[in-house]
């Protein structure tokens, strides 16, 4: 190969290069810009938020709270440009809707009673200077114990005639699926039995909410939980004399 040939293909190779970077100023080009749910692969199905509140305790600084005391959790999701920042505010719409199969293989796991309640401020907004800003999302436990309900948050059409074009299809909507669901532990044998009585999931939940844990197999505090058991619920049989609830607690 001589020397023109030499100097011919080097300039055919910055000349690519050259276009490629083109190509790729041009995919992130202010108007063109995208958003999507960060946290979702290209080709992976769409992400899923389980949540069960009867594994949950929330802790803000001296309080703690469990079982039936938790009404509310929050979850935060991050919102992803796929772009520039910009200099101001800008909106990204989205909608809240009960899930339907096709949102998720996951679904089929359980039986959908109905849609989730979930809360948030609308529209989102990505602000000034950002690539990346937070949903806050507020879920409700579910009213019913041991059902499941699930709905989507997701990217509408619409935003492509907003600010942004919509992001990758996996990254357009985010699957909640909530219950309030209590499981028998394996670890519950003769010995809980003794000491609390039949299992229940009501009286799990119960348990859940005045221990303030969701793990009882330390055998070692069994008998002081059962003394702390039995006094909450005379109090709350007390407090609620037209609804008791149906289970006990020895002394």
């Amino acid at each position: 190969m001589n020397m023109n040939n030499t100097i011919l293909l080097g300039l055919l190779c910055m000349i690519s290069l050259y276009g490629c970077k083109e190509d790729s100023i041009l995919r992130y080009d202010e108007t063109l810009d995208s958003v999507y749910f960060e946290g979702t692969t290209p080709g992976e199905q769409t992400s899923v938020q389980e949540i069960n509140f009867a594994e949950r305790i929330v802790r803000n600084d001296d309080i703690v709270l469990a079982g039936d005391s938790v009404n509310t959790l929050t979850i935060k999701l991050v919102l992803r440009v796929m772009g520039w920042e910009a200099d101001h505010d800008r909106k990204v719409s989205l909608n809240v809707r009960p899930a339907v199969p096709e949102d998720s293989r996951t679904l089929a796991n359980h039986e959908i009673s109905g849609p989730a309640n979930l809360h948030m401020k609308l529209p989102a907004i990505i602000r000034q200077g950002r690539l990346r800003d937070t949903l806050v999302v507020t879920v409700e436990r579910p009213s019913q114990r041991q059902a499941y309900y699930a709905s989507v948050i997701e990217i509408t059409a619409e935003q492509s005639t907003h600010e942004f074009l919509q992001g990758p299809e996996e990254g357009l909507k985010q699957v909640f699926i909530v219950t309030d669901h209590y499981e028998k532990p394996s670890y519950w044998g003769s010995l809980l039995d003794y000491y609390y009585g039949e299992y229940s999931p009501e009286k799990h939940a119960f348990m859940v909410t005045v221990l303030k844990m969701t793990n009882f197999d330390n055998t070692r505090i069994v008998r002081e939980n059962k003394q702390k058991l039995h006094e909450a619920l005379e109090r709350y049989n007390k407090e609620h004399p037209n609804a008791p609830k149906d289970f006990t607690f020895s002394k």
